[in-house]
């Protein structure tokens, strides 16, 4: 019987299921963050409640071998934090490229090719110099907005954009406790 750390990385597996495959082992449940060029790998952590301190201690000695660790302390959250790893990323750049197919729509091939090559070249852009603590309500594009132009107009329509990027979050989150189930 198996009586190490077991790291799970599954979302659709939840700890209890594991302590019951594995009643000795102290089961974890992480979110690795692979990043392209990092030389470690980030991870969000979900520390089981009642798990005494000496054993999360080595469990989370283990984890940090790969990286920075982020340590959640409920599964509800942790669940949330699970999709921004990869599943919420590829769903935001399939909008982007929607985006771009929007803002392209009716150019020639050649035209709509740069177009949307110029357009993913600033989304890089803003997005290498977007701070990381920026306060609640500000954003890029408050910064590059003038007063009465085609970005202010545009950013006076977010909110709409907002709600449907919640809906769509909140379907993923429920197919995840779909599968949790």
């Amino acid at each position: 019987m198996f009586e190490g750390t077991i790291l799970s990385a599954a979302s659709s597996l939840s700890r209890e299921s594991l302590q019951r495959a594995f009643p000795r082992a102290t089961a974890i449940c992480i979110a690795p963050f692979l990043i392209d060029g990092a030389n470690s790998i980030p991870v969000a952590a979900l520390r089981p409640t009642g798990l005494p301190d000496p054993e999360w201690e080595k469990a989370a000695s283990e984890l940090y071998q790969f990286g920075e660790v982020g340590v959640v302390g409920d599964e509800e959250s942790f669940a949330r934090i699970f999709l921004l790893g990869a599943s919420w990323p590829t769903v935001v750049l399939a909008a982007l490229r929607a985006a771009a197919d929007v803002g392209v729509r009716g150019l020639q091939d050649e035209a709509a090719e740069l177009g949307r090559r110029l357009f993913f070249r600033a989304v890089r852009s803003l997005l290498s110099e977007q701070p990381t603590n920026t306060p609640e309500g500000d954003s890029a594009g408050d910064a590059l907005a003038t007063p009465g132009g085609i970005t202010e107009r545009g950013l006076k329509n977010i909110d709409e954009l907002s709600s449907l990027l919640e809906s769509v979050f909140d379907q993923m989150c429920a197919r995840a406790n779909e599968l949790r189930a």
